[in-house]
């Protein structure tokens, strides 16, 4: 269940640098799902929450985001739908070795959308604002972090087996971060270690600031919210087992 989908204006695409590798989309999603988040009251400098998500696309998707790009640069702004997968990620910054957890996105789906007949007459930021944004997860509790000035609560959910931290400076975890609003955020409280949830939200974007003596680096991250937790007595045997020992999971 740890998916995406969300309907978006094309911004810019990336090709892969190389064969069989990963290409990269920025994309500008729903501005109210972003203006929410600020007024709930994340006002961390060092985190600014905006309504553009990079996320990544595989090698398959490759003739259909290459059309998207040419028509982006014949300034057209293609409206589409993306659905596809979440991978929680821990990453080092090249000003300091400490890793720190956040989420990817990767795109299996792409799909061509138009305009309601409702909304063709309409102005453009109306619509931009009705534009869908979803997604969701199913895990055991990993860890959980009170609100803290500038910061909402965040919730640690562990989405697959442990994995090794080996130093690399991009680590797959199987633990996928959502900051809490609303419902969520009161809700949590009643949560511990190792309970079994499913939480659901959506996707914004957030410009990440790090300092590292007289430097600044700038990152663009997805960021997962959650406004809905609910416990539940099964799991996908994959949050447990990794492939090779899921046969034993009965």
């Amino acid at each position: 269940m740890n998916q995406f989908q969300i309907q978006v204006r094309v911004l810019h695409c990336e090709p892969p640098k190389e064969a069989g590798r990963s290409g990269v989309m920025l994309v500008k999603i729903n501005p109210s799902c972003a203006r929410s988040m600020k007024s709930e009251g994340e006002k961390d400098e060092s985190q600014k929450i905006v309504d553009k998500v990079m996320l990544r696309y595989p090698h398959h998707l490759h003739e259909k985001v290459e059309l998207l790009l040419r028509e982006s640069q014949n300034g057209t702004r293609k409206t589409v739908e993306i659905f596809g997968n979440i991978g929680g990620i821990a990453k080092r910054g090249m000003l300091g070795s400490e890793p720190y957890l956040h989420v990817e996105l990767v795109a299996q789906r792409i799909s061509d959308l138009v305009v309601a007949p409702a909304f063709r007459s309409k102005d453009t930021y109306l619509a931009d604002n009705l534009l869908y944004n979803t997604a969701g997860a199913i895990g055991l509790v990993e860890a959980t972090k009170p609100a803290e000035k500038g910061r909402p609560p965040m919730l640690y959910v562990r989405t697959g087996p442990r994995r090794a931290d080996r130093g690399r400076q991009v680590e797959h975890t199987n633990i996928l971060t959502f900051a809490l609003q609303g419902p969520a955020a009161t809700k949590i409280a009643g949560f511990e270690k190792g309970d079994a949830v499913v939480v659901n939200g959506f996707v914004t974007g957030m410009l990440r600031r790090m300092k590292g003596g007289d430097m600044v680096q700038e990152i663009l991250e997805p960021r997962l919210v959650g406004v809905g937790i609910e416990a539940v007595s099964h799991i996908p045997a994959s949050v447990l087992y990794d492939g090779r020992k899921r046969e034993n999971a009965a």
